[in-house]
């Protein structure tokens, strides 16, 4: 979550993670949430 919706965290995430995947993000009460998946 974070209130900056060109957030660098999701880019972060999948670089670490491989094996993962961003579903659609959301607004809730002003924060921006970026769903994953991950496999393994």
């Amino acid at each position: 979550m974070d209130y900056d919706p060109d957030s660098e965290i999701p880019d972060k995430i999948l670089y670490r993670f491989p094996m993962c995947s961003l579903g659609r993000s959301y607004v809730v009460d002003g924060l921006y949430h970026f769903p994953f998946t991950l496999f393994y």
